[in-house]
């Protein structure tokens, strides 16, 4: 893959650049090894995969429910790193630009394909929630089995904003900057989403 991009090899010098040699990769922060990618050294981005390929495939797993489609996306997350790198900043946040691509490329699979996921969002039920502790004793209390077939039902993005908040433990202000939405609209959004899996779970419970 490294090839497809060489035309990517020359850059202006990144303030926070520092060569391999003088500093080990795996001591170099996201920011010092992303401006060497900037600089010409591709071979870096290994690294960036290495750090963030679980936690980027837990999320596309946890929005698609599809192993070889979360994997598939996976790669494409990274050649989008690779190929766009140079519009990352050299001040901002890696890692939210990193799912800020992520998101693109998931949406842009819905887009395609234009069907939503038959499988609910399993991985969410089994973790802590950070908001309203009622929420997180009704999903605990919850069988399985209805807690996913309500999951199902939510739309896409109610889907992306539970995993982003629940799974990978986001900060709302780190959200806001991947969905370019204010930190109130992120809290807004994850309290509807979990509103409305309630409201689903609750209507399943009373058929």
């Amino acid at each position: 893959l490294l090839t497809l991009f060489v035309t990517f090899l020359q850059w202006p010098s990144c303030p926070y650049r520092m060569p391999t040699k003088t500093k080990i990769l795996q001591q170099l922060t996201d920011n010092e090894i992303i401006c060497n990618v900037q600089a010409g050294d591709l071979n870096q981005i290994a690294e960036l995969y290495q750090r963030y390929k679980q936690i980027v495939y837990a999320y596309l797993y946890g929005i698609h429910r599809d192993r070889d489609l979360a994997q598939d996306l996976l790669q494409m997350v990274f050649i989008r790193v690779m190929k766009y790198n140079r519009q990352f900043q050299v001040n901002s946040n890696f890692r939210n630009w990193l799912f800020h691509i992520a998101k693109n490329v998931s949406k842009d699979h819905f887009l395609k394909k234009s069907n939503r996921p038959k499988e609910s969002l399993a991985v969410l039920a089994q973790l802590p929630a950070e908001s309203q502790r009622a929420d997180h004793e009704m999903m605990r209390q919850e069988s399985h089995e209805q807690l996913y077939t309500a999951l199902a039902q939510l739309s896409r993005s109610q889907r992306e904003i539970l995993v982003l908040s629940k799974l990978q433990g986001m900060r709302y202000a780190d959200i806001g900057e991947i969905l370019q939405c204010s930190e109130g609209a992120v809290k807004v959004k994850v309290y509807r989403a979990l509103k409305s899996l309630r409201e689903i779970y609750l209507k399943m419970e009373n058929r």
